[in-house]
């Protein structure tokens, strides 16, 4: 099986008139909860090998405080200016173009990462499915499982193994 896993960036702070939303910070609450969701993914063995992370800063400081919590080494990090401004289709098609050899983690925005797991999901964990269904909250994490590897992805090829969620 291959593994992807989705996450939206942590809560942000909101923007200042005139500031760049792409220069949003975290919030505290982005922060404690990154760094708890950090601390689950490592005690439920979900370790990304590569993680390709928008340019965002709210995106990098997500996963700042995320890899707080995981054992080194660290995954090779790319980050990826498409994932601040593209879309769902530019999403698949980065995750199908990995040359990651484990666990792909792609850390982006919504719409897209909803829109991405959304079309992804066949089957899987029924609560996490119905959860994933109702909102993408921020700081929330899709783990996906595929038969085929993902340079193969497709729409709805994709088990839903777990959607962890601040605060669950």
């Amino acid at each position: 099986m291959h593994r992807l896993f989705l996450l939206r960036h942590a809560e942000a702070l909101q923007g200042k008139p005139g500031g760049s939303d792409k220069e949003r910070p975290l919030s505290e609450r982005g922060k404690d909860d990154a760094i708890a969701l950090g601390r689950r993914m490592n005690a439920q063995a979900y370790r990304p090998s590569m993680v390709f992370c928008s340019d965002a800063r709210r995106t990098r400081d997500t996963w700042a405080a995320i890899s707080s919590g995981l054992p080194p080494p660290a995954p090779e990090t790319i980050y990826i200016p498409e994932l601040y401004r593209g879309g769902t289709g530019d999403y698949r098609i980065l995750a199908a173009s990995s040359p990651a050899e484990g666990p792909l983690l792609i850390i982006g925005h919504n719409p897209m990462i909803s829109q991405l797991a959304l079309s992804l999901v066949r089957n899987g964990d029924e609560s996490g499915r119905a959860a994933l269904a109702s909102g993408f909250p921020p700081g929330a994490l899709a783990v996906l499982e595929f038969p085929q590897p993902l340079s193969q992805i497709a729409p709805r090829t994709a088990s839903l193994v777990a959607f962890l969620r601040p605060g669950s």
